[in-house]
């Protein structure tokens, strides 16, 4: 499944959970009627080219693990799309709500997959607890280390 809109990272549109694309219905506009909606930005010809670039990097591990699994030497394999067949395009609503918040000077993200209610988003991390807990784990490197120093037999 290949976005048709550049509006959301896609890294955090790859966290939130799959659909289930075969319980798609009809479109009918009262669907959307009153409710804020995201239109495609992408054209169907460059949609179609990152699906197949993404296609590619999911099947070259793949293929490599085939090959590999056979005993065969390995040398040069390539995965290409030249040869592919059984391309579908559907362009197709997906409900996807999105929040955003501020938080500092930041602003954050939320989706929730409408379909099976699964959340994906962004969150703040507070730096003075992040180094808090560096400094403890430092501390007890540190005392463990002192400890085993102290106890080690000297010659």
């Amino acid at each position: 499944m290949q976005p048709a809109s550049r509006a959301l990272p896609p890294d955090l549109l790859a966290r939130l959970a799959a659909f289930d694309l075969k319980q798609l219905i009809h479109f009918k506009p009262e669907y959307v009627a009153d409710w804020p909606m995201a239109q495609y930005d992408l054209s169907l010809a460059d949609a179609s080219l990152r699906a197949r670039e993404a296609m590619v990097k999911r099947a070259r591990p793949r293929a490599r693990d085939r090959v590999a699994r056979g005993g065969a030497a390995m040398r040069n394999v390539e995965v290409t799309t030249d040869a592919f067949t059984g391309e579908l395009y559907k362009l197709v609503l997906l409900p996807v709500w999105i929040g955003t918040y501020r938080y500092g000077d930041r602003l954050y993200r939320v989706l929730v997959n409408g379909q099976t209610g699964a959340v994906a988003g962004d969150k703040p991390t507070d730096s003075v607890k992040v180094w808090l807990v560096v400094a403890a784990v430092v501390i007890v490197l540190l005392c463990l280390g002192l400890l085993v120093f102290t106890l080690l037999p000297r010659p």
